[in-house]
C-alpha cells in the first residue's frame, strides 16, 4: 500500500487515476486464463465456478466462504479470507468475476496481492458521485467522450467515477472508488479499489439508474445528430418516424431527468468480512448440481442469473406481462447479440456495426432448430451458443412452474368452506400471442375488398390482413417480418423479403402498405397516372368498336382508310381484317387462309402489335392491363373468323 497523502495531493491523485482509468467491460483476469471454463451465478448470488481440471469452487452468497470439489471426490470448505494458497488464486478470480455482475462488491485478503496495483489510500472519505442535470449540461462542462468504437462515456463532476454504454445499448459499465478499508486511529485513513462493474441496461441497480438513464440519452441525442448530419451531407432525407421517435425519445428522457432523477450516487462500500462464527456455510451435496463437472445442467432448486464461458455471457429474461421466459446470449468476442422468442421457437440474430460514429444495427431472426453454424462470416459457434439458450430457458421456466404460485383462494367464510379450495398457478403466455410490439391502436387506413378480405394499417406502422379463407397475416413497423396463421392453426413468422408459401398474402400487404403510408402528392400522382392508363384503353377499344362497325358494311375502303387512323401499334390488326375480306370465299363459307394467320404470327411489324399489346377486353367490357400474347391472339383468330363470315 502506499503512504497516507495529504488532502490537496489526495484529490490530485484520485483525479489523475480517475482520467487514466479505463471501462473495463470484462474482468482482467477472466480473459487471459484459460484454465476457468465456466461461471454460474445465480439469483440468490452463489457463484459457482468449473475448472478445466474438473475442480469445482462455489462461493456462499456473500462469498465469505466457499466450498471446493476436487477431482477425487474430496471435499473442501474454507473461509475466503482464509484461502490457502492451492486455492488462493482461483477464490480470487471467482470473487472478482462476482463483483463485476453484483451490485454489492466483496474484498477481502485473498485480492490483495492481485489487486494491489489497483488499490489507494486518502486521507479524507471520496464524496458520493454528481452527475450532469441534463445532457447540455454534460457537453458543456466536456463529462462527456464519445469512443470510436461507438461506446459513450460520462464521468461524474468530481471526475472520479465513470459510466459508459456499449453501441448496441444493452450493456451499462461503472469505474468507480471502492472503498475497502478504513482506519480510525490516527493519522486516520481510506483505502479505495478501483472497481468495474458491468450491467445490463434492463437491470442496472437503483443506485446507478440516474446515471445509466443520462448516459443513455447522450448515447441516443448523439446517433441521431450523426445521421442528421450524413444525410445532409450526402443530399438524404431522414425517414421521417424514425427522426420523429429518436428526437421524442431523448427530449421525454431530459425531462425526465431535470425533474425526477437524484443528481449524486452514494458509491458502494464492500461488504465487511465475516468471522469464522458468523459464516454460513452451505450444504452442499456431492451428487447435487453444485459438485458436477458438468457444462449444460442447471440447478433445479434455484434460478440461474448469469452464465458465462469463454465464448458467450447468457441470461434469463422474464415478462411480466404476459408472462414470458425468453433467453439472451452475448458473444464476447463481437458485437453479436442472441435473444429467443415465443417461448424459445425463434431466435432474433442483432449484429452492431460502427461507421464514422455511427452505429448500424441488423436483426436477423432463424428458426430454433434452423440457425446456421456459424453466421455471415463470423467465427461464433451460433448453434452451440443456442443449444445452451435452450437449456437455460428451458431450466428456468421449469423453476418458475413448480414455484412461482400464487395464493390459495380463501373461502372458509363462504358456505361449505373450503369445498372450493382452488391453487392458482400463474399460466404461460399463449403461443399464439402476437410477438410484434403494438405502439398504437389507432387506426390509419382501412380496405375491404371483396373477394380478398379487410386490410388495416395502423399509426405506428403494422399492416394486418384478414382474409377470406381466415388466414391472418401482421407485419411489423419497418415491414421486414410478418407473422401468419394458416386457416388449420399453424402459426409462422417469415421475412417480407422471402414469404415462402405465403407469397400472394404478403404481396396484397405489402400493395396496401404501399398506398396507405404514401403522401398525398403521391397518392395523387398515383391516380392521374391510373386515370390517363383507363382513358387510353378506353379510347383503343372505342375505337376498335367503330372499326368493327365500318368492317360490317363490307366496305374496304373505308377499312383502310380508318386504320391509317390508329395507333402504330394497333394499326395491323386493321390490315389484317381488310386482307380477310378481299379472300373471302362466295359462296358464304368462311375459313381463315394458312398464309393469312402465318402472316399473323410471323409478318412484318407483329412485334409491335403482339408482342407491346397487353390489353384485352372481355365480353363483359372490363379490361385486363395483365392479357398475355396468347391470350391476344385467340381474340384475334375469334375476331378474324367472325368477319370471314360476314
Amino acid at each position: 500500500m502506499s503512504n497516507i497523502a495529504t488532502d490537496s495531493a489526495a484529490d490530485n491523485r484520485c483525479a489523475r487515476t480517475a482520467r487514466n482509468s479505463k471501462i473495463n467491460p470484462e474482468p482482467l483476469r477472466i480473459k487471459h486464463e484459460n484454465d476457468l471454463l465456466r461461471v454460474v451465478i445465480t439469483r440468490d448470488n452463489r457463484t459457482k465456478g468449473n475448472f478445466v481440471d474438473n475442480t469445482v469452487i462455489v462461493l456462499s452468497g456473500d462469498s465469505s466462504c466457499f466450498t471446493a470439489f476436487l477431482p477425487n471426490g474430496e471435499v473442501i470448505r474454507q473461509l475466503s479470507e482464509f484461502a490457502t494458497r492451492r486455492y488462493a488464486s482461483r477464490v480470487s478470480r471467482l470473487i472478482e468475476f462476482r463483483n463485476t455482475y453484483l451490485e454489492q462488491p466483496y474484498f477481502c485478503s485473498t485480492l490483495e496481492q492481485d489487486c494491489k496495483a489497483h488499490t489507494f489510500e486518502t486521507r479524507i472519505r471520496i464524496p458520493p458521485a454528481h452527475w450532469p442535470r441534463c445532457v447540455q449540461e454534460a457537453v458543456e462542462v466536456k463529462l462527456v467522450e464519445y469512443l470510436p468504437n461507438g461506446t459513450t462515456v460520462l464521468k461524474s463532476q468530481e471526475e472520479l467515477t465513470k459510466v459508459a454504454i456499449c453501441p448496441h445499448g444493452l450493456r451499462f459499465y461503472i469505474t468507480f472508488p471502492l472503498l475497502i478499508a478504513e482506519r480510525a486511529s490516527p493519522p486516520s485513513g481510506f483505502t479505495y479499489l478501483w472497481q468495474s462493474q458491468v450491467f445490463f441496461m434492463d437491470q442496472v441497480p437503483e443506485r446507478w439508474k440516474s446515471a445509466a438513464s443520462l448516459v443513455e440519452c447522450l448515447h441516443t441525442e448523439r446517433q441521431f445528430q450523426l445521421r442528421l448530419q450524413k444525410a445532409e451531407s450526402t443530399a438524404e432525407a431522414l425517414d421521417g418516424p424514425a427522426a420523429y421517435d429518436s428526437s421524442l425519445r431523448s427530449s421525454e428522457l431530459l425531462n425526465e431527468l431535470t425533474s425526477t432523477l437524484p443528481a449524486s450516487t452514494q458509491l458502494p462500500t464492500a461488504l465487511e468480512r465475516s468471522a469464522a462464527h458468523t459464516v454460513s456455510w452451505d450444504p452442499l451435496q456431492k451428487n447435487s448440481w453444485w459438485a458436477s463437472c458438468a457444462d449444460t445442467m442447471y440447478p433445479k432448486e434455484v434460478e440461474v442469473l448469469l452464465d458465462w464461458t469463454p465464448s458467450a455471457l447468457l441470461r434469463v429474461i422474464v415478462g411480466v406481462s404476459p408472462a414470458t421466459v425468453e433467453a439472451e446470449a452475448l458473444l464476447l468476442d463481437s458485437s453479436v447479440v442472441l435473444r429467443s422468442s415465443q417461448q424459445g421457437t425463434y431466435v432474433h440474430h442483432f449484429t452492431t456495426h460502427v461507421d464514422a460514429g455511427v452505429i448500424t444495427k441488423v436483426k436477423r431472426v432463424f428458426a430454433n432448430e434452423g440457425v446456421p453454424a456459424r453466421a455471415y462470416g463470423q467465427q461464433a459457434a451460433l448453434q452451440a451458443v443456442t443449444q445452451r439458450m435452450k437449456l437455460l430457458r428451458r431450466a428456468a421456466e421449469d423453476f418458475r412452474d413448480t414455484t412461482c404460485q400464487a395464493p390459495s383462494i380463501d373461502n372458509s367464510h363462504a358456505k361449505g368452506g373450503g369445498a372450493l379450495s382452488v391453487q392458482l398457478k400463474p399460466a404461460r403466455s399463449h403461443p399464439d400471442g402476437s410477438p410484434i410490439q403494438q405502439w398504437s391502436n389507432v387506426v390509419m387506413e382501412e380496405s375491404c375488398v371483396d373477394g380478398t378480405g379487410v386490410l388495416t394499417a395502423y399509426a405506428d406502422g403494422r399492416v394486418k390482413g384478414i382474409f377470406g379463407d381466415r388466414t391472418r397475416v401482421e407485419m411489423d413497423q419497418q415491414r421486414e417480418r410478418a407473422r401468419v396463421v394458416l386457416p388449420y392453426g399453424e402459426v409462422r413468422e417469415i421475412r417480407v423479403d422471402a414469404p415462402i408459401g405465403v407469397e400472394s398474402y404478403v404481396a396484397v400487404l405489402q400493395q396496401f402498405a404501399s398506398w396507405a403510408f404514401s403522401s398525398a402528392t403521391e397518392r395523387m400522382s398515383h391516380i392521374q397516372a391510373t386515370d390517363f392508363t383507363q382513358a387510353s384503353v378506353a379510347a383503343h377499344v372505342d375505337a376498335t368498336q367503330r372499326f368493327l362497325l365500318k368492317c360490317q358494311a363490307n366496305d374496304p375502303l373505308t377499312c383502310a382508310s380508318l386504320s391509317s387512323s390508329f395507333d402504330p401499334r394497333f394499326r395491323q390488326d386493321s390490315i389484317i381484317c381488310h386482307n380477310l375480306m378481299d379472300t373471302m370465299l362466295p359462296d358464304g363459307h368462311s375459313e381463315i387462309p394458312s398464309q393469312l394467320l402465318n402472316s399473323q404470327k410471323g409478318g412484318e411489324g407483329n412485334d409491335s402489335s403482339f408482342a407491346t399489346f397487353h390489353v384485352m377486353t372481355n365480353c363483359s367490357g372490363r379490361v385486363d392491363t395483365h392479357a398475355t400474347v396468347e391470350n391476344m391472339l385467340l381474340q384475334n383468330k375469334l375476331m378474324m373468323t367472325r368477319l370471314s363470315s360476314l
